[in-house]
């Protein structure tokens, strides 16, 4: 949050704007999608349970946003996805992302887990989630085709370099 406030600022009418469903929507992708990480995460760092973790469940809220994207408006995807600001939507959640997944791995350095790769997978997931949902206090743009491009893509990518990190950053 602090990242946040220093480098990009939030929006001028963001209380008016926090009532809005569009908001709402922007803001839940993230949470959620760390909440559903947050609830795996204790289960990877234990050897005992790391089979019964179901790692897929974090793209739940995607899947969500994805069928609000092709559902809920006429106008094409695409079309809603190049507006605003997409060159830096996506570098700006990872970026913002980048302290928690520090701080996650750190935690999981002190554990034992065994599925790295999954561990990794889901301290993106976490950290992707946090860094969207503190993003779009700073995000003008509400289309759906938006958030589900570009919020899902800056997510995707912390995901994917969890994955691929994790197995170095947690090695025990």
């Amino acid at each position: 949050m602090a990242l946040l406030l220093v480098f990009w600022g939030v929006l001028t009418n963001l209380l008016a704007t926090m009532q809005t469903p569009a908001f709402i929507a922007k803001i839940a992708l993230g949470l959620l999608t760390a909440a559903v990480g947050l609830w795996l995460w204790p289960q990877l760092l234990k050897p005992s349970n790391a089979r019964r973790a179901r790692v897929l469940a974090v793209a739940a809220p995607t899947a969500l946003v994805w069928l609000w994207a092709l559902l809920g408006t006429d106008t094409p995807v695409l079309s809603q996805a190049m507006g605003g600001m997409w060159s830096t939507c996506s570098v700006s959640i990872a970026a913002l992302a980048l302290p928690v997944w520090l701080g996650l791995m750190w935690h999981a350095q002190r554990c034992a887990p065994t599925q790295l790769r999954r561990a990794g997978a889901v301290s993106g997931a976490i950290a992707g989630g946090l860094g969207a949902a503190v993003y779009s206090l700073y995000c003008p743009v509400f289309d759906a085709g938006y958030i589900a491009v570009w919020y899902v893509l800056g997510i995707g990518a912390c995901v994917a370099v969890g994955a691929w990190l994790g197995p170095r950053a947690m090695r025990w």
